[in-house]
């Protein structure tokens, strides 16, 4: 309860919010998703996968179960977002539209831990067995196949560091 209650709150305050929890489709996926997480937690698979599917079909936003994400994460219209199986998100973390958490092949292991406070943005792709530090932006479109230093702007195709973030 208390992670949903953080990520309600990364909408805003107020009468806002109950206008994000009737209308946001990245607040109602996130929702759904931690209901699935603890039906996965108490080893009930089957539902946890059912619900999947329900904000796959519903919002085009495909998010594991398995995923561990923290709490005040904010998703921004999310159409398009995937977040794979093992993934690993820290606190307060904002996710655009078109970004792809997951692994470099198929057959591989080792998936992403993003820090606290991160901002991932438009299309974005993070791709492998990385470390995002904390406070870190990635800019729309980026290609991230390696570690990103904390306080950081990472941008480009692969994603290179741009300057450090105040």
């Amino acid at each position: 309860m208390k992670k949903i209650t953080q990520d309600l709150n990364a909408y805003g305050t107020g009468l806002k919010l109950i206008a994000v929890a009737l209308w946001n489709r990245g607040f109602q996926a996130m929702l759904i998703y931690r209901i699935s997480h603890f039906f996965s937690n108490i080893k009930l698979t089957p539902v946890s996968a059912v619900l999947t599917r329900l904000i796959q079909i519903l919002y085009g936003i495909d998010i594991h179960w398995n995923a561990e994400i923290d709490g005040g994460c904010r998703i921004l219209h999310g159409v398009g977002l995937v977040v794979s199986k093992k993934t690993k998100i820290g606190k307060n973390c904002t996710l655009y539209h078109g970004v792809t958490i997951g692994v470099k092949e198929e057959w591989q292991f080792g998936e992403p831990i993003i820090g606290n406070n991160v901002k991932i943005y438009t299309g974005a792709k993070i791709i492998g067995e990385v470390v995002i530090g904390d406070n870190v932006m990635i800019g729309a479109n980026a290609v991230v196949t390696e570690n990103c230093e904390a306080n950081s702007i990472y941008a480009g195709v692969p994603a290179k560091r741009v300057k450090a973030r105040s």
